[in-house]
């Protein structure tokens, strides 16, 4: 483990504490896994040659009758919908899973900072899947192939988790 993992780590430990989870830590792979109550799959880590906070969110397949039509509009989406922040959507290397992707710079990185991050990237991800549901329908699946825990009892009323800190 790096050090930049380690921090992540302890950061990850105290998030657990606040939101009331077991065991969001890193496993051998660096990576941290939750599971929404939307049942969205976030993952944390560090991405891999930079130092910058990776996480990334299962939103969805590829379905290969729709698949250029499907590829144009995650592209327009990408560049139109402000409602995504920093994040956009990404197709893994490794199958035809549609990821929502978000990066920013873990150096100097806090609780504070962490929460809001990881909270505000649940609601993106959570109004992603809801927006690419109403396009395409029931057949676009966003379940989860691996069933991570810990769940997060997110509320999507509270947008900024730095305030739960302060209670």
């Amino acid at each position: 483990m790096t050090s930049d993992q380690s921090v992540l780590n302890g950061l990850l430990g105290e998030l657990s504490q606040l939101w009331q989870l077991d065991g969001l830590t890193l496993n051998k792979s660096g990576r941290c896994s939750l599971i929404t109550e939307d049942n969205i799959q976030i993952a944390i880590d560090l991405a891999p040659g930079s130092s910058d906070l990776q996480l990334l969110a299962g939103v969805g397949v590829l379905h290969d009758s729709d698949r250029e039509q499907q590829l144009t509009e995650l592209m327009r989406r990408n560049f139109e919908h402000v409602q995504l922040g920093q994040a956009y959507f990404a197709l893994s290397s490794q199958s035809d899973h549609i990821l929502l992707r978000y990066l920013c710079p873990f150096e100097d990185m806090d609780i504070n900072t962490l929460t809001n991050v990881v909270g505000n990237f649940i609601q993106i991800a959570t109004d992603a899947v809801k927006q690419l549901n109403d396009l395409w329908g029931a057949e676009f699946s966003h379940e989860p192939t691996v069933n991570y825990e810990p769940r997060v009892n997110y509320d999507p009323n509270v947008r900024h988790y730095a305030d739960l800190l302060k209670a």
